[in-house]
């Protein structure tokens, strides 16, 4: 254990000192709402599990919430319903996430401080905190595509505003196409569509994608 954890801290350091560059600071614990606040998404990355003295791992932990938060009171307790609790496949923690409003899918972005790379740019968790799918930024787009979009010393940045069409129940993508960092004002995206039943890519960039 104590190997491990010394292991761990020493790759934290690592870690701190490769991303001056890209001034990332240490994750904290976040939480993410569905869109109709029935549905509630935690993260906790391993970097505050380690300085409370547990395991050194990423946990996520999807809560039902009864009602919107919008419908209590300030003197109310909100109600929370666990319904999984898992390790997250990050080693340190995603950088975002999406819940779906029937709480089936939830969806993290990224490694933090690694925006763009590996396997965990995109991840999907189904009802039971199993990984039902990753993408990769090479399964979802060309190599000409990849190249309309700026590098830093640790991270491809990509991404703009995702969002979740919970009427047909598809992941919208916002992939940055004209070398522009997505804070920029004069940046372009391309908009990719991602149905969430069988993980396909229906549209991209106004076009449907056909089998």
């Amino acid at each position: 254990m104590r190997l491990r954890v010394l292991l761990f801290t020493l790759l934290i350091v690592f870690f701190v000192q490769f991303l001056k560059a890209d001034t990332w600071a240490l994750p904290g614990e976040k939480s993410y709402y569905s869109d109709n606040e029935l549905y509630c998404f935690e993260v906790t990355p391993a970097t505050v599990r380690l300085t409370l003295g547990e395991d050194a791992e990423c946990i996520g932990t999807l809560y039902g919430l009864g009602r919107p938060l919008n419908e209590y009171s300030e003197e109310e307790e909100v109600f929370e319903l666990l319904l999984w609790e898992v390790k997250l496949v990050n080693e340190i923690s995603p950088v975002s996430a999406l819940v779906t409003d029937d709480g089936k899918y939830v969806i993290t972005f990224n490694d933090w401080g690694r925006l763009g790379y590996g396997d965990n740019v995109i991840v999907i968790y189904d009802s039971t905190g199993v990984v039902a799918k990753k993408f990769s930024l090479e399964d979802i787009l060309s190599e000409d595509e990849l190249l309309l979009i700026p590098h830093t010393v640790s991270s491809i940045w990509w991404g703009g505003d995702h969002f979740i069409d919970n009427i047909h129940n598809n992941l919208m993508l916002q992939v940055v196409k004209n070398n522009k960092m997505p804070n920029d004002e004069d940046v372009e995206f391309n908009v990719i569509w991602i149905e969430l039943e069988t993980f396909g890519i229906l549209w991209r960039d106004g076009y449907r994608i056909t089998e």
